[in-house]
């Protein structure tokens, strides 16, 4: 969740008056939603990996293939967390957007690899 609201509840005189206030998730909720994000990311690999074993498929392990592999999907996960919005994405992997934005380029990530403005 990358952004978290509080609500304040005050005691007036005859009710109760609710305030909300929104803030900026803390660095803590941030790094657990990164290690969210990586977990299902690995365990999603993992389960293909067993699949293709399952299957006879596996030919020849690429240590290079399989990093473009995990950053893509890792990337994907990231973006369909926070709604595709890359400077989201950004901050919950921990780059800088004009990174992400490459990454998403050179992966050739749906959308977004077209249009390098992202905006929220």
């Amino acid at each position: 969740m990358l952004s978290q609201i509080s609500i304040d509840t005050l005691n007036s005189g005859n009710g109760h008056i609710h305030l909300a206030k929104v803030s900026s998730p803390s660095v803590e909720e941030v790094r657990i939603a990164s290690l969210k994000v990586l977990a299902m990311t690995l365990l999603s690999q993992v389960e293909s990996l067993e699949r293709e074993l399952a299957a006879n498929e596996v030919s020849e392990l690429n240590l290079q293939k399989e990093v473009h592999s995990f950053e893509a999907a890792i990337i994907r996960s990231a973006l369909a967390k926070t709604g595709g919005r890359q400077r989201k994405a950004a901050r919950l992997l921990g780059v800088k957007v004009t990174t992400l934005n490459t990454k998403i380029k050179r992966h050739k990530l749906g959308p977004q690899a077209s249009s390098p403005a992202d905006v929220a």
